[in-house]
């Protein structure tokens, strides 16, 4: 595990400069920029959440996802993030797979009784989240992906990683002439 921030940050940067470096070889007309979806997450209990990505070059998409846990606590994330794609150049349908960074932000508002009164509790983690995963898009635009997501906690020692499964629509872009 790497405990030295400054490792972190050179890492982080070298592999948006990888990513980037790969950027202008690609054919900048991909198909299926906008998609929406839903998902299932297990990470020692089950969240749903919906989200929406959009393909920002033919190899790099940016997302935004939300969901939740609604028993007796209510729990709550989201998160905000890129994904680079590992293609081949111009592949818009098939196995695309993908490795990805986004920060998150988890919530947990418990229900505590003390004496005769109810109080709510509230816990709030910032982490930064690695996605790995691999997607599967047919030609009509239907999406299903399966993603491991490693998460961390820069300032103290709180991490975990969570397995989601993902359905979803892709919508074709109108053709360029």
């Amino acid at each position: 595990m790497i405990k030295n921030l400054a490792v972190k940050k050179h890492l982080i940067i070298m592999t948006l400069l990888f990513c980037l470096t790969n950027i202008a070889a690609q054919d900048p007309n991909n198909v299926y920029r906008f998609g929406i979806h839903g998902d299932v997450t297990y990470n020692n209990y089950f969240t749903g959440g919906c989200g929406m990505a959009y393909f920002i070059t033919p190899n790099i998409s940016t997302e935004i996802n939300i969901g939740g846990l609604f028993k007796k606590n209510i729990n709550y994330n989201y998160d905000l993030g890129f994904k680079y794609w590992i293609t081949a150049k111009g592949k818009t349908n098939g196995f695309l797979p993908f490795v990805g960074l986004a920060y998150n932000r988890m919530g947990i508002i418990n229900e505590k009784t003390y004496g005769i009164s109810n109080v709510l509790e509230q816990d709030h983690y910032k982490l930064f989240k690695i996605p790995v995963g691999i997607s599967y898009l047919a030609k009509c635009g239907a999406e299903t992906t399966i993603q491991f997501s490693y998460a961390n906690n820069l300032k103290f020692s709180f991490h975990y990683t969570d397995i989601t499964l993902r359905i979803g629509w892709r919508f074709k872009s109108p053709k360029k002439k």
